[in-house]
């Protein structure tokens, strides 16, 4: 009998992480016969390309044109929230990040099953109190449809593609191949080129470079496939190694070596494409979206079939549910690393918790720029008129906070008499613990200065690093735009931001900001 499913997602802005998943799922439970709605905190390019292939996607659950059967849960507090707006609905919960505030287990009674990506995430559940025997391992799908097999791959590879979501690995990787004479490609958010159908391309290239869902889907679809990122590195995904990686989602407890240069090239050199094959016809029959929708076919009918829960529990635990995540002075709670992981990441936060909030920026170190006679144009690793080495980051997307628009690609530009508040966010980046300096790199066109006020400063999360505030016209001199702080967590990514207000006329253009560490 046909099921009618609500999944729920924080966001459905673009494709990556669990918004794949949650239109994969959608579309596999159409396809299956069942009705799928997707309720979402916020909706974007992706929600709007879903509703136009016919899905049912709402960013209030008082618009779901039916009452589902049963809910698939992504993410506690969307997950919860439907728990207590759909009584005596069954749900199932998935687990995709074994670290991520918004991925703990939502404890309720009526979440009948627990379902988790890999290893770590299964551990992260029962360290959440969820009884070891009831969660299941379920690892990710690849979408046979999208995903076509390859044809057979050459002796020696031809073609590689890096697929990556941050580039701090990858001059590792094209040291491999220039090493091993391998022609490189590169590919996502890490280089700034994200393609919508990676599936078809995809089956241009003998070797990949890929780590978690990427590495994946490349092996579905018969490329050889080195795993690894920024993290770390595993190795050559072999037939012998298949069923651990899998079982560890090609994640982050299977990257167990530095990714150098030397790694990525002993698992060039172990390039094996017959083998290859067969990690691939193994996945194709293990790994496809199809059968992922009959196992879970069967895991919503045992959550149907379960006795209903005792109505004074289901109350206990939604209260305890909304003490830990409604903010409140209790600043040690769950609710307030939550809120500072979702306002800090690329999505943005479910409710105005915390006063500042932003969009983080894609990092694209596509090479070095000149700033204003400051940085040296001598590729990425410019250096600072003190001969100190810097990291260099252009101004390529910034938000604006009128209108949440972002600027084209290049340098940002603001006119001065519309600016209300900070004007530019960003770039956010990770740096290690330490003492720097970063420079910004403006520059003035016809400023009235007025009652005007600018300001520079360094944050890390919501706390504040540095500042330095000046009155009337804008400062010009190196010193005078430069800022010393310190950081002790390099785990958190830092943001440098410029604000303004009260200018009568100008326009200011920012083209990035330098960072050097300090002895």
């Amino acid at each position: 009998m046909p099921l009618d499913v609500l999944v729920t997602n924080l966001l459905l802005a673009e494709r990556s992480g669990t918004e794949v998943v949650t239109e994969q799922l959608a579309d596999g439970l159409r396809r299956a016969g069942h009705r799928a709605a997707v309720w979402v905190s916020k909706a974007g390019t992706q929600a709007e390309a879903m509703r136009d292939r016919g899905h049912v996607v709402v960013e209030r659950l008082e618009h779901l044109p039916w009452r589902p059967d049963v809910i698939h849960g992504h993410h506690n507090v969307m997950t919860l929230t439907a728990l207590a707006a759909l009584p005596g609905v069954p749900a199932v919960y998935t687990c995709h990040d074994a670290t991520a505030p918004f991925d703990a287990a939502p404890r309720h009674p009526r979440v009948r099953a627990w379902l988790a990506v890999d290893e770590l995430c299964r551990d992260r559940l029962v360290a959440d109190g969820v009884p070891a025997g009831t969660v299941q391992l379920m690892p990710n799908a690849v979408d046979e449809a999208l995903h076509p097999a390859r044809a057979r791959l050459a002796a020696r590879p031809t073609r590689a593609l890096a697929v990556a979501k941050n580039a701090a690995h990858l001059g590792a990787v094209r040291a491999a191949c220039r090493r091993t004479g391998v022609p490189l490609d590169e590919l996502g958010p890490g280089v700034g080129d994200i393609s919508e159908k990676l599936g078809e391309r995809l089956a241009g290239y003998d070797l990949v470079f890929a780590a978690a869902r990427s590495a994946l889907e490349a092996a579905f679809v018969g490329c050889a496939v080195v795993v690894g990122d920024q993290r770390g590195l595993a190795g050559l995904l072999t037939t012998r190694v298949l069923p651990r990686w899998r079982a560890q989602n090609f994640g982050r407890a299977a990257l167990a070596w530095p990714p150098d240069a030397d790694g990525f090239a002993r698992a060039i050199a172990a390039y094996d494409p017959a083998d290859a094959a067969q990690v691939s016809a193994r996945l194709r029959a293990e790994a496809g979206l199809a059968g992922q929708i009959r196992a879970l076919e069967t895991v919503y009918r045992l959550a149907l079939a379960a006795p209903p829960a005792d109505p004074a529990e289901e109350a206990r635990a939604l209260g305890r549910f909304l003490e830990d995540h409604l903010p409140t002075c209790a600043i040690e709670r769950p609710w307030r690393p939550l809120v500072e992981a979702v306002s800090a990441g690329r999505i943005e936060p479910l409710a105005p918790l915390v006063a500042r909030t932003r969009d983080a920026v894609i990092e694209r170190l596509d090479g070095a720029l000149k700033a204003a006679g400051t940085l040296a144009a001598d590729g990425p690793a410019a250096t600072l008129a003190t001969g100190l080495k810097a990291r260099w980051f252009p101004a390529e997307r910034f938000q604006f906070a009128r209108g949440g628009a972002h600027a084209a690609p290049g340098p940002a530009r603001r006119d001065l008499a519309e600016a209300a508040g900070f004007l530019v966010y960003g770039p956010y980046q990770r740096l290690p613990s330490g003492a720097w300096e970063v420079l910004f790199d403006l520059a003035w066109e016809d400023v009235e200065d007025g009652c005007g006020e600018l300001t520079f400063d360094v944050l890390a999360g919501p706390r504040l690093l540095a500042e330095r505030r000046f009155a009337g016209r804008p400062p010009v001199g190196a010193a005078e735009r430069s800022l010393r702080f310190r950081h002790d967590h390099g785990d958190e990514p830092l943001e440098f931001r410029i604000a303004a207000s009260g200018y009568r006329r100008g326009r200011l253009r920012f083209s990035g900001a330098a960072v050097r560490p300090l002895a």
